[in-house]
């Protein structure tokens, strides 16, 4: 081989390694592009998933919301949250009968597939005519409350004529939906 042959091989060697330094990085950039736009594309598919099933997410609590059974239900995400609106319900019925209310207290939830019970006991002191108005109230509300138990005791006072207030203890029930966090 003469020195031209020589030169000529040697440049294009050369030519062959830069062409092969520039090509690599090229070819890997190219990949990675397109991986990147994979991974764009995915992201954007699971971005809708999301933005879908957080709306069908809210459509179903609407519609849990504005069901007949709903008006129905206690509405607390727990049993202690259902316990306190059961206890607040009872509490305003007792006041807006007359009633004094000495104890009030949420009794343990009770699995009663496909709900949960709910209970609370209340003791007050009314009249007669109190007590009418609540026990027709209780029977009537929405949510459906169901008496599990009540004694009564008339109450003697100074003034007042014997069998002229009651004083009365009941247990009443209500129910909510069965949710994982209400067990």
């Amino acid at each position: 081989m003469n020195g031209n042959s020589r030169t000529i091989v040697a440049g294009l060697l050369l030519l062959a390694v830069l062409g092969a330094l520039v090509w690599f990085p090229y070819d890997r950039i190219t990949r990675q592009k397109a991986e990147l736009e994979t991974i764009e594309q995915r992201i954007a598919g699971l971005e809708q998933r999301i933005s879908t099933r957080e709306d069908l997410l809210a459509e179903v609590r609407l519609l849990e919301r504005t069901s007949p059974l709903a008006a129905l239900l206690l509405h607390g995400d727990t049993a202690a949250l259902a316990g306190a609106e059961l206890q607040g319900a009872l509490t305003g019925i007792v006041e807006s009968a007359g009633g004094t209310i000495s104890q009030t207290q949420v009794l343990q939830g009770r699995d009663a597939d496909p709900f949960v019970q709910i209970g609370a006991r209340i003791d007050f002191i009314v009249s007669m005519t109190g007590l009418r108005e609540i026990l027709h109230k209780v029977e009537s509300n929405e949510p459906v409350m169901i008496i599990d138990r009540i004694s009564l005791a008339t109450e003697r006072s100074g003034t007042a004529e014997v069998g002229e207030l009651v004083q009365a203890s009941m247990e009443i029930a209500a129910f909510s939906q069965k949710k994982e966090s209400l067990q």
